[in-house]
């Protein structure tokens, strides 16, 4: 991964590129990571006079693109890291890459770089080996069995189809044409017959099942795939899953590793010194790591089990709480629901930030101890209302009752109303 051709000031794009596998070979660093990579490419004459300047390729180039620009050159690239490669750069770059035209190794470039622009991802990694292997590699055999097999299966078919002809010596007049509605002329028709065939497409097809199956499960294509069965509990599918989890851990790791992380960090710098990234905060200053956090459809899979963690907790504590309710008082829901919306992909724009939830919580708990107050008022209210019989008959004709006897005649008003 590169910075796109400098057309402006500024930062001007990232420039991804893919890599024949036959066309480099690399070398690993005392801890594993690639560090040093060898790239024999091709470009054409005009290409070459855009990468490195019209005035700074051979002679015979510069004749071809006159005439020719079409014409082809081999150059090597490799890059390494500074000390090994001893490249003329400023002593700032960590690596460096150098352009060889192969045809009078000459060098024709040379540049530094911050991070390692080459990120070679490796599928599965034996101890004491440098390339690795894919799935496709580990199931080579099965698949040239199988390509095999069907090539003997339409050989087969073709026989079957258009059979030989068995005759005696020079039974045929002319030639024979075995088209539709042609004349055959034979000497003797009665030995004239069709060699039969023991086509037997069962048993061929039985082992390319085989095969075939053989090549899936290299591919986890089984594995990866949940059944469409609308039988399955969520039992079923949370064990599936854990399945798929522990059968790509190990390679997820390895091409987060190798491939995803290094490209973030090099895409993250290479803005960030052009500018288009804002300045970080002074608290990061002097951090010569980040720690990055995979936010894609697969990461998210793979921690989709914490949800499902939660939500069987929470309900065996529901069934729990009938018999002790003081249990409902371990989760902290508001902190469960925010650890689970960027999980299940829930947009930022739709999650209140931490203060806002908390002036909502107080907005609501004013309102209700607005209506709280209401309601006590109107009881108030209803209770005088029921109260006032009662305090005209004081006024009119209980003057001589004592306190006790009118409080309790204000009461039986009361309840009667």
């Amino acid at each position: 991964m590169e910075e796109a051709r400098l057309k402006h000031k500024g930062f001007n794009g990232l420039n991804f590129r893919a890599l024949p596998i036959s066309s480099y070979v690399f070398a690993e660093s005392e801890s594993g990571l690639v560090d040093t990579v060898f790239w024999e490419y091709e470009r054409t004459a005009r290409q070459m006079a855009q990468q490195f300047g019209e005035k700074n390729i051979p002679d015979a180039v510069r004749k071809s693109l006159e005439k020719n620009p079409d014409d082809t050159f081999n150059l090597v690239r490799v890059v390494a890291p500074v000390e090994d490669i001893g490249a003329k750069v400023a002593s700032k770059f960590e690596y460096a890459h150098v352009d060889i035209f192969k045809d009078m190794s000459m060098v024709l470039d040379q540049r530094g770089y911050h991070e390692n622009p080459y990120m070679v991802g490796r599928w599965d990694k034996a101890s004491g080996e440098t390339r690795g292997r894919g799935p496709a590699m580990i199931a080579m055999d099965d698949i040239k069995s199988l390509n095999q097999l069907r090539k003997l299966e339409l050989t087969g078919l073709e026989k079957a189809v258009n059979p030989s002809i068995l005759t005696g010596e020079e039974g045929f007049i002319g030639n024979v044409k075995l088209g539709g509605n042609s004349i055959v002329y034979s000497r003797d028709p009665q030995n004239v017959r069709l060699l039969p065939t023991e086509l037997r497409l069962d048993l061929s097809s039985l082992k390319a099942g085989e095969l075939r199956q053989g090549i899936r499960d290299m591919y986890l294509t089984d594995q990866l795939n949940l059944p469409s069965s609308s039988r399955m509990t969520a039992e079923e599918v949370m064990t599936r899953r854990g399945e798929m989890e522990r059968l790509l851990g190990p390679t997820i790791a390895r091409f987060e590793t190798e491939v995803l992380g290094p490209m973030l960090e090099r895409a993250v710098g290479i803005m960030l010194r052009a500018g288009a990234i804002a300045t970080p905060p002074e608290v990061l200053t002097g951090l010569d790591k980040i720690d990055i956090e995979y936010v894609g459809q697969l990461a998210r899979a793979q921690r989709i089990t914490e949800v499902q963690s939660m939500q069987s907790w929470l309900g065996m504590l529901a069934e729990w709480g009938q018999l002790d309710p003081e249990v409902m008082q371990i989760p902290d829901l508001p902190a469960m629901a925010r650890l689970a919306a960027p999980i299940l992909g829930v947009p930022k724009k739709g999650i209140r930030g931490a203060a806002e939830t908390q002036e909502k919580i107080a907005e609501t708990k004013q309102k209700e101890a607005a209506m709280l107050q209401q309601q006590q008022a109107a009881q108030i209210a209803e209770s005088a209302g029921k109260a006032a019989p009662a305090m005209k008959v004081l006024q009119e004709g209980a003057a001589n009752l004592s306190d006790e006897d009118k409080q309790a005649l204000v009461q039986q008003f009361a309840g009667q109303g």
